[in-house]
This record gives structure tokens, C-alpha cells and sequence, in this order.
């Protein structure tokens, strides 16, 4: 592919086992572990020297002079497939509470768990001992029915609180006994699996 791409009059650089695919003619980089490789990721944007300058020390950088890491990006990011890491993911802020001191920096990492699930959650209260929440139009079409579970926490005192029926028609009932505060106040959490993608695949034997 990329001497298919070269043919057309685009430039090839090699550093290392990567080939570096510049088109002018879509403003984009293409970067191949090999010359011949079926797949290769896209950065679109404008194309200039910047982009090329910190190549030949392993480094990347869309949008930015100087990147800092392998592959710094300014700007957003879209991918289309799956995001694997062996590290963590990360977002790195600055410190709002430090809002002049740009070497303070805020750093939390992402919840992960086996599944590729979604997380709504809110606050309610009851009327007269029972309140039905409503949640986005997507939801059904986008979550799976057996996969859906709900958590309630009571506010400002305690009243038993259950689910009356099942989380369907994207919406739900909660209810409180008859000895219960028909008033009671709670946040809610509804999490859910998407049906959307392949169930998570957690453990993998990979052959080489």
C-alpha cells in the first residue's frame, strides 16, 4: 500500500521498522509498520514541517511544534475500533486549584472493569410513596435488558426503597414500603451493558 501511495507522488520516510506515508494531497500522515501493511492509522490535519521535525526521535506530533511523548495530539481525536493499553488512561489537567502555577498538575485514571458498560444516575424524591425516572430515549436500543441493574441511596434519613418491575422502556418505579417516608429523597445509578458491540472478550491467548 504505501508503494502504491508513494506511485502517486507522495513522500515516504522510514525510520526504523516504521514507515512514515506523508499526502499532501489529503493534508494527512499515514504511519505503517511496514511498507506493504494492509492497515495504517490516519492523522488528519494540516501538513508541515512540525509534523515531521521530531520523527527521527521516535516522536509524533499533531497540532504541536514539540511533542513530549511517542504521540502527543492537540485537538480531538476520533477512532474508529477498539483503544488497547497496558497502561492506564489517564486525564492530566491542570490543577484548578493552582489556576497560575502551570506546573501543578490533577491526574485520575479510568475505572475499568470486564465489561463495556454505561453509567446514568441522578436525583429524585417520592410522591406519595412512589416516583417513576425517566431515562434517554437511547437507552433501550442501546443497552441490554438482562444487563441492566439499578442502585438507590437514600437522602437526608432512611426509607426502604426498591424497584417496582424492571428497568424497561427506558425508564423505571421506585417504591418505599408501607411504613416507609412517602417524601424520601435518593440518588439513583443505573449501569447497563451495551448491546451494541461484541461482548468483551476479558481473557485472550494470543499466538505470535
Amino acid at each position: 500500500m504505501a508503494q502504491n501511495i508513494g506511485a502517486r507522488g507522495n513522500a515516504i520516510l522510514e525510520v526504523d521498522e516504521y514507515t512514515y506515508i506523508v499526502q499532501p494531497r489529503f493534508t494527512s500522515l499515514a504511519v505503517a509498520p511496514e511498507v506493504v501493511a494492509p492497515e495504517y492509522v490516519i492523522f488528519r490535519g494540516e501538513l508541515n514541517s512540525k509534523y515531521l521535525s521530531s520523527l527521527a526521535v521516535g516522536r509524533l506530533g499533531v497540532g504541536v511544534e514539540v511533542p513530549s511523548v511517542t504521540l502527543e495530539v492537540k485537538g480531538n481525536t476520533f477512532i474508529t475500533g477498539d483503544l488497547n493499553v497496558s497502561g492506564t488512561k489517564n486525564f492530566n489537567i491542570q490543577d484548578p486549584r493552582y489556576k497560575n502555577d502551570v506546573s501543578r498538575r490533577l491526574v485520575h485514571s479510568a475505572l475499568e472493569g470486564s465489561e463495556a458498560a454505561v453509567y446514568y444516575r441522578g436525583r429524585a424524591k417520592l410522591q406519595r410513596g412512589r416516583v417513576t425516572i425517566q431515562l434517554p430515549d437511547y437507552f433501550e436500543a442501546l443497552t441490554a435488558k438482562e444487563e441492566r441493574t439499578v442502585q438507590l441511596t437514600p437522602i437526608n434519613g432512611f426509607s426502604p426503597l426498591f424497584l417496582h418491575g424492571e428497568v424497561e422502556d427506558s425508564k423505571f418505579e421506585v417504591m418505599t414500603t408501607v411504613h416507609g417516608r412517602e417524601d424520601q429523597e435518593f440518588f439513583w445509578e443505573v449501569k447497563a451493558v451495551r448491546k451494541d458491540i461484541p461482548r468483551l472478550e476479558v481473557e485472550r491467548v494470543v499466538y505470535k
